[in-house]
């Protein structure tokens, strides 16, 4: 605390480090005629706010208002305590007004598992404090309050696994009702493939320049869902043949804007290490994190199949795999 001092009726003032605290204390020492008065700090508040309803969803960023009673120096992001969340990528504690009464902080809030997962998720709390002492106003004696804010977290994300509600395709476009719905019960996972199956799309020959068949056209096929979301994975149920496509994936917007949305392929093959041409099999497409958050789309194009064959394509469903919530 600051304290005023003065001695033997000669004017002289100087400060004192005094621990104490309560209210203003007084106190004469008769015996050196000297006087000691204790002033008590002066505190700044400080009111921390959000633009929440005490709650936060999946894919939702928060931000935090910094509001002092009074003007402050030294206010600085290392002021600030953040737990379950962390800073904006690319942003950083920002003045609001030149006065040094107020700043905004833009927070991602950690995401929980998938509630439906069959994984425990507890609900959890963001929170966002400003330890007392900490940041000092404009007169020495003036200390600022603790202050703190806490959120709930209810970032489980809504996962959908869709199947085609409609569907179109550059080859053999008469069968492209075959892709819409779930896959069909006669080409489960692991059962033996079968030549022009009837449940299934099926490449067309094509007559090349000089006159010969073969079924050489990749396939793109456009596809439409029940919702819009963003997509994590693709799943195309092979029926025959396959194996290669799907990598070159566009999602189209509700404007009708193709986006590329680029991933990588793995094959699902029952039974385990068996050879992949002769069974049904799943090929699926894993996009890559930073196209993730490009959507979300209900529309897709995808291309399947690849090369001259002598025997054709087969595609008896294809799934898409996301969430209604933007990845943050």
């Amino acid at each position: 605390r600051n304290a005023s001092v003065s001695t033997g009726g000669v004017q002289q003032a100087k400060y004192l480090s005094i621990d104490r605290t309560g209210a203003n204390y007084n106190s004469l020492d008769r015996a050196y005629g000297m006087s000691v008065r204790c002033i008590k700090s002066k505190l700044v508040t400080l009111e921390i706010t959000d633009d929440t309803n005490g709650k936060v969803r999946a894919g939702k960023f928060v931000t935090f208002k910094f509001e002092f009673s009074k003007p402050v120096f030294g206010f600085t992001i290392k002021d600030v305590n953040i737990k379950n969340g962390t800073i904006k990528a690319g942003t950083t504690l920002t003045p609001v007004r030149t006065d040094n009464t107020l700043w905004t902080l833009v927070v991602r809030p950690a995401q929980e598992e998938d509630r439906n997962s069959g994984k425990p998720s507890k609900v959890s709390f963001l929170s966002v404090t400003v330890p007392a002492g900490s940041v000092v106003g404009t007169k020495d004696n003036e200390n600022a309050t603790k202050s703190s804010r806490r959120i709930e977290l209810q970032t489980a994300p809504s996962f959908r696994s869709l199947w085609a509600v409609d569907a179109s395709v550059n080859n053999n476009p008469s069968l492209a009702d075959r892709i819409t719905g779930i896959p069909d019960s006669r080409l489960e996972l692991g059962d033996r493939q079968q030549l022009n199956d009837p449940h299934s799309w099926i490449e067309a020959r094509v007559v090349n320049a000089d006159g010969s068949k073969n079924y050489g056209s990749r396939a793109i096929f456009t596809l439409t869902y029940a919702e819009s979301i963003y997509i994590r994975s693709i799943v195309i149920r092979e029926t025959f043949n396959t194996r290669e496509g799907g990598q070159t994936v566009w999602g189209i917007d509700s404007e009708g804007n193709q986006v590329r949305l680029y991933g990588f392929g793995r094959d699902t093959v029952v039974p385990a290490n068996s050879n992949l041409r002769g069974f049904v099999n799943d090929r699926t497409i894993m996009l890559r994190p930073e196209v993730r958050k490009k959507g979300p789309f209900k529309i897709i194009k995808i291309v399947v199949g690849s090369g001259y064959r002598e025997t054709p394509d087969a595609v008896d469903a294809i799934q898409i795999n996301g969430t209604l919530e933007p990845p943050i």
